[in-house]
């Protein structure tokens, strides 16, 4: 009996567009061949919808000849694998595991599909002091209590525990941690494996350092922890390697694998994990995920991109024969045509790549160089001044103003205690104190943002405007968007955010989030704000464009805009979800748990903050307080914001996955993030103290700004998840700086189509990268398009009707353009004038295009220098 009815793949396999269609029944085949396949498609196009559609067929073609199927999901961190995790799900009964070292505690015999997805940090390397988390250390305990062997037997239990735990641990009781006779049930073929491999090294290595120096030494104890910290990363090394001797994997997903291309470099040290994983001898199927899988050309070494493009080749391959004959075609590539057909048979067995060049000539994307860069004395003098301290410093001085301010002692070593010393000394000397800070045109690129950000009116939103409003009553700038920055280094998204505070562009946040609600405007009107469904047609929206805004009374204010009504109408217009009476319970809290708030009531509170009652010019003590809110929704288009942003959640695949209590769920859980996320808080070194500021409007995600994730009374922890919901809102943060690093495979493009490049990326592949997290389906530019050419307010039929124009999803979802539609994806490059920036951009414009249908040559600027003329590769895929 098929785990999969026909009719369930036929479904998964509808929702992939015509392209991810083809691709993936393209990757499937050549699996069938190979045993590993690349999918390099463009960044942004949905590359895990395409292994999803891979993994449907797997599983179509296991299900009569496994009892289970075991996927396997690896990526670079847990927030590519938390947003993808739910997309790539099938059906209801995936087992999920986060640890290779935990897999056999989660193991369900009884489940028909096991997904595993883990990380690489936390499951294939084992650098560093990391002891890895409690529960991994203490199964490691409860497989050493093992009698057979009594490597632990008559040591008294709170040795144990002062060996294995962690500061993490400190208020776990010593018998909590250690008496688990029943905290795990393993599968008794795993406890063979991992006996064999304890055995060998118990005997050997913990008998001789474990026993000997830690336990017959217990007041030395604290002496020897790096050689406990030592001996426990390697237990948890050799544990992963007894769960990859139990696991038979079906098919491993390497996800945004160019992050971790160079674990397959044939060398000793941590390769054993590696190597086990993919051991031939398993018969796993590999997908590869990347959209850069290889290191463009360094100049200054052409060996280095030699090697790492044929290392790929060679592992993808696993022939010799044919890498040598690769080699013989590349030389010739220039003057053959013929040698380019042939390259392209040999890769296209195991890899492929779709390019959005293949559609549009510029790709959809409109470039904004640096015209609003305006260098001032001041900054001049500041130049002058970081001068005198080193060159390094004038570098950072171009990037950011105020460098030093916002830079932070991240050692403790006496070099970074010394470097502090002289930061602080250079401050008293130069007086850059939070005075000089408040200076307008303190420097070139942040004052072009300011300008920008003046120019959109950003500071004055609530909420985004919505693309396809109902009422046309306030004017809106069609340009508007959100504005995502990237910087290489950490300090600066920390001094955009805090000098946008400075400036008093944006204003400083209040933290009381449980007290701060001013929501007498709407006391004593509970029932006047509950849905009303006795109205005739409470969805209908038709002639009500024209409508003058003091002719309402406010009844009909409340039907148009109170909260409930609005959030009802647009989940049931959207949510696909039927039942009316559940809606309700979620928007109304009528049936909710105790302490979690209605739909309606989160809205409101939001509403209530002092800084939302600014903007929408309301006095504290006003008597109409009420109504004054509800005109400036329904002037707001409260009722189209909500429609679009409804829409985008219920369009996501996660989304579609689930029941209708999960999609009200989903639902709740993001307005619950999105309008009580804590604001960023950061700190400005004025010499005398730590100055701290906060805000929502604008945010950062970066290396240090994401360390305290302890929710509190002041609102949602900031992880780059609950940061990353928020942005893709129609709500604050209205501007997200971050760093490039780890930040490839999450979206950021539903209200943002305006890029930022701070400093100029090195190479095509980072600016790639980094302009793939806005450049996806149903992108800003491309809703923007499809509203300005189909006047219809669903937006499922205005898209229906884009693909009877275009028709084929690509240009409707991911490039759509008319003559009258021309929104681009906007890449802002804030070029200094009078430096090498300039320079450096030039060149990196000119290789850009060429690049990327360039895929696959060994030596790229070669082929970029050739223009036209030169042979170059197309690995479309083609059924």
């Amino acid at each position: 009996m098929s785990l999969v009815k026909t009719s369930e793949y036929s479904k998964i396999e509808n929702k992939l567009k015509d392209f991810q269609k083809i691709t993936a029944e393209f990757a499937y085949n050549a699996l069938q061949i190979n045993d590993k396949f690349l999918v390099a498609d463009e960044v942004g196009l949905g590359k895990t919808m395409v292994a999803k559609g891979v993994i449907a067929k797997t599983i179509d073609s296991l299900s009569k000849k496994r009892k289970s199927i075991e996927i396997v999901y690896i990526t670079t961190n847990q927030s590519i694998a938390s947003q993808n995790i739910e997309t790539l799900k099938i059906g209801d009964n995936f087992v999920n595991s986060k640890r290779l070292s935990l897999l056999e505690t989660t193991r369900d015999n009884s489940s028909k599909i096991n997904f595993r997805s883990f990380t690489v940090a936390t499951s294939l390397e084992f650098k560093g002091n990391s002891t890895g988390n409690y529960e991994e250390r203490e199964f490691i305990v409860y497989l050493l209590r093992d009698k057979e062997f009594g490597l632990l037997s008559g040591i008294r239990a709170v040795t144990i525990w002062n060996f294995f735990k962690q500061s993490s641990d400190s208020n776990m009781e010593v018998k909590e941690f250690t008496d688990k006779k029943n905290r795990f049930r393993v599968d008794k073929d795993f406890e063979i494996e991992n006996r064999k491999f304890i055995k060998n090294y118990c005997r050997s290595v913990l008998k001789d350092k474990f026993i000997k120096l830690e336990m017959q030494s217990i007041r030395n104890l604290n002496d020897n922890m790096d050689k406990s910290t030592k001996i426990i990363k390697r237990l948890r090394e050799l544990l992963v390697l007894a769960n990859l001797k139990s696991l038979k994997a079906d098919l491993i997903i390497l996800d945004e694998f160019q992050r971790f291309s160079k674990l397959l470099v044939d060398e000793e040290d941590d390769n054993a994990v590696i190597k086990a994983l993919f051991n031939t001898q398993n018969k796993s199927k590999t997908l590869l995920l990347s959209a850069t899988p290889y290191k463009l050309l360094d100049c200054k070494n052409n060996n280095e991109h030699y090697k790492e493009f044929y290392s790929l080749i060679h592992w993808l391959l696993n022939d010799n024969e044919k890498i040598n004959e690769l080699k013989k075609l590349f030389k010739d590539l220039s003057n053959s045509p013929e040698a380019a057909i042939k390259i392209e048979s040999i890769l296209m067995k195991v890899m492929c790549r779709t390019e959005r060049l293949s559609f549009c000539s510029d790709g959809m994307i409109e470039e904004c160089i640096g015209e609003d860069v305006k260098v001032s004395p001041k900054y001049l003098n500041d130049y002058k001044n970081y001068k005198n301290l080193n060159m390094r410093m004038q570098t950072f001085l171009k990037s950011a103003p105020n460098v030093l301010n916002y830079m932070k002692p991240y050692s403790s070593s006496p070099n970074a205690k010394e470097g502090y010393k002289v930061k602080r000394d250079f401050l008293n000397d130069t007086k850059h104190t939070s005075q000089f800070n408040k200076e307008q045109n303190a420097h070139p690129k942040l004052d072009a943002l300011i300008e920008k950000v003046k120019e959109m009116s950003l500071k004055d939103l609530i909420w985004m405007p919505p693309i396809s409003p109902h009422f046309t009553m306030n004017k809106y700038n069609t340009t508007v968007s959100k504005i995502l920055i990237f910087s290489k280094w950490d300090f600066v998204p920390d001094s955009i955010v805090g000098s946008l505070i400075d400036f008093n562009i944006v204003e400083k946040s209040t933290y009381n989030y449980t007290n701060n609600y001013s929501n007498d405007g709407f006391k004593d009107r509970d029932e006047l704000l509950k849905i009303n469904l006795n109205s005739d047609n409470p969805y209908n929206f038709d002639g009500c464009r024209e409508l003058e805004l003091d002719k309402l009374n406010l009844e009909e204010k409340l039907l148009l805009s109170s909260p409930a009504n609005v959030i009802f109408r647009s989940i049931k217009r959207y949510a696909d979800i039927q039942e009316i009476d559940q809606i309700i319970e979620y928007v109304n809290g009528t049936e909710l748990s105790e302490g979690k708030k209605s739909l309606a009531d989160i809205f409101i509170h939001f509403l209530g903050k002092n800084e939302n009652y600014s903007k929408m010019n309301i006095q504290k003590n006003v008597s109409n307080k009420l109504e004054k809110i509800l005109d400036y929704c329904i002037s707001n288009n409260i009722q189209a914001m909500f429609d679009e942003y409804i829409h985008l959640i219920s369009d996501s695949p996660k989304f579609k996955n689930k029941c209708t209590y999960g999609k009200l769920n989903e639902i709740h859980k993001l307005f619950d993030t999105v309008f009580s996320l804590r604001p960023n808080e950061i700190m400005f070194d004025n010499l005398v103290t730590n100055q701290s500021y906060s805000t929502k409007f604008a945010m950062r995600i970066s290396k240090s700004s994401m360390k305290d994730t302890t929710p509190n009374k002041e609102g949602k922890p900031l992880t780059a998840d609950n940061v990353k919901d928020a942005f893709n809102s129609p709500f604050a943060p209205f501007i997200l700086a971050t760093t490039s690093i780890g930040q490839e495979g999450l979206d950021f493009h539903p209200y943002c189509h305006q890029i930022w490049h701070w400093e100029i990326p090195s190479n095509p592949v980072d600016l790639e990268q980094r302009e793939g997290r806005i450049h996806r389906y149903k992108n800003y530019a491309v809703r923007k398009n499809v509203a300005s050419v189909f006047s219809d307010n669903c937006w499922k039929r205005k898209f229906e009707k884009a693909y009877e124009l275009k028709q084929n999803d690509f240009e409707t979802y991911w490039l759509f353009n008319t003559a009258e539609a021309t929104q681009k994806i906007q890449r802002v490059v804030p070029l200094l004038p009078f430096t090498k920036e300039q320079q450096k951009y030039e060149q990196l414009k000119k290789h850009l295009g060429t690049y990327r249908k360039a895929i696959g040559q060994l030596n790229h600027y070669d082929v970029l220098n050739g223009g036209n003329n030169i042979n170059t590769i197309s690995l479309k895929p083609l059924l």
